[in-house]
């Protein structure tokens, strides 16, 4: 397509950047920083839609050059350009956020970028730097590079570092690294330990101050955590010297902006792929709601969760006939998200369905028993479910 062959005509750009002098890559900062442009707008689903999938397959060669940029070439707004053309190759494909995570040039850009804040033009090139890194983190938490920045973006968030406090922006992006790294199995309890209770305080009066994506963001981030205790933090004790959860210390926020219906209606826009909240801006993918699901019905929250059944069903029935039309690297990609999202949903509802909820909604979606068919030899929960059904069916 014309995309692609406009993206081979980056590549071959940024391919020449790692052996370019300090001299000359300040003469190319321009030119480089409108290929990096390029690169954005091609590899973008919303600008692209049609190919963007095809152009982040293509330009996984411009990785190393990029990154060089984002290093080494002095105009502030290149670097920064750079950077956002690392997020949209890295954003949703596993495949392209890999080669960014495994590239020799990774870390020590991210070292650079995320240096002590000594002047405001600074928390720019911090935000494109810590999205690039969300967009890894979304797309490959188990990438090595993944656990080796966390502690920096973490960081961002407890104030622990020299130079200019980051402003709000720049702490929200932080917080949704935190998210998408709080998600994985490998990485959640690293998450919990870089959280003590002072890093709550500020992202808590954060929330309070902020919109309601952010706070959302916010809640996402202590469900994920939400069975894992707070770390002890010398200056922040509760009254009585209890340890506390993260789910214990959300309860106030939950409440406040009612986070149990939000995640409902969050769930539901996702699987319709629109945004949420309301004109936000913000697509959430329907796996990380239901993995979030799942560690609160996991941790003993399922009575609230009961606002949740409806999506999570449909996110397990949506397995059946409903896979993405084509066969180029954007539709792998959806097809595995599904299907992930699909048996995280499903671990959910047995919680639920053991609890006593769910089973109207469940008898009421024939295709969602058809799903948990198709399901039950790559996730026990669907078999599980299927088990406690037939037993509930002859009982």
């Amino acid at each position: 397509s014309e995309g692609v062959i406009s993206v081979a005509a980056c590549v071959r750009t940024f391919q020449r950047v790692p052996d370019l002098q300090t001299n000359e890559l300040k003469q190319r900062a321009g030119m480089l920083q409108r290929f990096a442009d390029d690169l954005t707008h091609l590899c973008n689903p919303t600008q692209n839609p049609t190919s963007f999938g095809n152009c982040q397959a293509s330009a996984e060669g411009a990785v190393p050059g990029l990154l060089c940029v984002a290093h080494f070439v002095p105009k502030m707004e290149a670097r920064i350009a750079a950077f956002a053309a690392l997020a949209t190759i890295s954003f949703g494909c596993a495949h392209s956020a890999s080669c960014v995570a495994a590239c020799e040039y990774l870390l020590p850009a991210v070292e650079h970028a995320l240096r002590p804040i000594s002047e405001i033009t600074q928390q720019q090139e911090c935000i494109s730097c810590v999205q690039m890194l969300q967009a890894i983190a979304a797309a490959v938490p188990e990438a090595p590079a993944v656990r080796e920045f966390l502690p920096k973006v973490a960081a961002l968030i407890t104030g622990e570092r020299e130079g200019h406090a980051p402003c709000r922006a720049l702490r929200f992006v932080a917080a949704e690294v935190l998210v998408s790294c709080a998600l994985s199995n490998q990485l959640r309890k690293q998450v919990g330990k870089l959280l003590p209770m002072s890093a709550l305080g500020l992202l808590s009066t954060d929330a309070e101050q902020s919109s309601a994506s952010e706070s959302f963001t916010f809640s996402l981030l202590l469900a994920s955590l939400s069975d894992l205790e707070v770390p002890t933090d010398e200056n922040h004790v509760t009254a009585d010297g209890a340890s506390q959860t993260f789910g214990q210390y959300a309860r106030e926020l939950w409440d406040r902006i009612d986070f149990f219906g939000e995640l409902a209606n969050c769930l539901s826009a996702s699987l319709r792929r629109e945004q949420w909240p309301v004109e936000s801006g913000i697509y959430h993918v329907p796996w990380k709601l239901a993995g979030t699901c799942m560690r609160l019905a996991l941790a003993g929250q399922v009575q609230n969760l009961d606002r949740a059944v409806a999506p999570l069903v449909a996110t397990v029935a949506q397995r059946v006939g409903n896979a993405v039309q084509g066969d180029d690297a954007a539709t792998e990609v959806q097809d595995a998200d599904a299907a992930r999202a699909a048996r995280l949903a499903a671990v959910a509802l047995r919680e639920l369905l053991q609890s006593g909820l769910a089973e109207t909604a469940i008898r009421e979606a024939p295709r969602f028993l058809e799903a948990l068919n198709l399901m039950q030899s790559e996730e026990p929960a669907a078999a599980d479910l299927l088990q406690i059904l037939e037993k509930s069916y002859h009982g």
